[in-house]
């Protein structure tokens, strides 16, 4: 998120709090600084929109003339409530703001109001529009059935994805290319760590196997699984297995649920980390490969490099992957 420091000294943040603490952990954790908070539809959401027959009631009855100052929105992360189905793949992204689904939980319906308000100053004033989606199932504001400025708006991700028309941004590059290397542990404590989850509806449940195999090929080893299935967990939070990655020599990568997406932000965590990443046979790599001009092919497999080999291979990548070129489209 730190990238938006390239596009301008001034960035305020249009949120549904009320207090400096959003800010404060924002700007500890992407390094960003924001100028100030703005609130200005959660009041309006609480007391009058909520009770609207519709999200398309609520969206023809914003008042965005506040937002028009501005030269250029940005989201980053879409609409993302997968168990209220708001998501890509979801039925509602075919209706969505034509609905009501969500609309008195406050939770969500705060943050809604917010989005539709961003999206409708971006057509009604021509202000150009920069979203980012984290996730590939965010159900992004180019999807809204409304009325579109295709030509000041432009959708990305980590890595060019045609398929959903998003362009590559390289915001992880830029946010490490800022930190403190020497936070980083070098010394290589294990061979491999690896954390996942199954959930009852995905895929994952069917490399558990898989898992077990790979693990055998190394001596010291860290595994974390949360199996929403069976209820059994062990993983830990994100900041310890960083930690864990940059001890380690070797990590994996197994297809995403989305079968036509590649778990790029793993991958360069952990090369940066000094991390190897082998990647599963089946993980979809072809928009990487196409979108870095790099090739991917030889960490598809089970095969232990020398420490050699695996130390030319993480110099490879890391000078492509950790490299900063793209910047939001002007």
């Amino acid at each position: 998120m730190n990238i938006l420091e390239r596009e301008s000294t001034e960035i305020d943040l249009l949120t549904s709090k009320k207090t400096n603490r959003v800010k404060e952990h924002l700007e500890h954790v992407s390094g960003i600084k924001i100028s100030k908070l703005i609130n200005l539809y959660n009041d309006y959401y609480l007391n009058t929109a909520r009770n609207m027959s519709d999200w398309m009631e609520v969206y023809n009855s914003i008042d965005v003339t506040s937002l028009s100052k501005y030269e250029g929105l940005y989201i980053f992360g879409g609409l993302h409530f997968p168990q209220s189905n708001i998501s890509r793949f979801s039925k509602r992204s075919n209706v969505f703001p034509k609905d009501r689904n969500q609309l008195k939980f406050v939770q969500t319906g705060s943050h809604i109001i917010n989005v539709l308000a961003i999206h409708k100053a971006h057509v009604e004033y021509d202000i150009p529009l920069h979203e980012f989606s984290y996730d590939t199932d965010e159900l992004c504001t180019g999807m809204f059935q409304l009325k579109q400025n295709p030509s000041k708006y432009n959708l990305y991700h980590i890595y060019d994805i045609p398929k959903y028309d998003m362009k590559r941004l390289d915001s992880l590059q830029y946010f490490l290319s800022k930190k403190n290397d020497s936070l980083i542990p070098l010394d290589k404590v294990y061979d491999f760590t690896f954390g996942y989850t199954v959930y009852a509806n995905g895929n994952r449940a069917l490399y558990a196997k898989y898992v077990e195999e790979i693990l055998k090929n190394f001596k010291i080893t860290n595994l974390y699984v949360k199996n929403t299935i069976t209820g059994v967990s062990n993983v830990i939070d994100r900041e310890t297995y960083l930690t864990k990655i940059s001890q380690s020599k070797y990590t994996l990568i197994l297809p995403s649920y989305d079968n036509a997406c590649f778990s790029l932000y793993r991958f360069i965590e952990s090369i940066d980390a000094d991390c190897l990443p082998l990647i599963h046979k089946d993980a979809f790599i072809d928009d990487v490969e196409l979108s870095f001009n790099v090739d991917l092919n030889q960490l598809k497999t089970d095969v232990i490099f020398s420490d050699e080999k695996r130390i030319e291979l993480l110099n490879y990548y890391k000078n492509i992957f950790l490299v900063f070129k793209k910047g939001f489209i002007k």
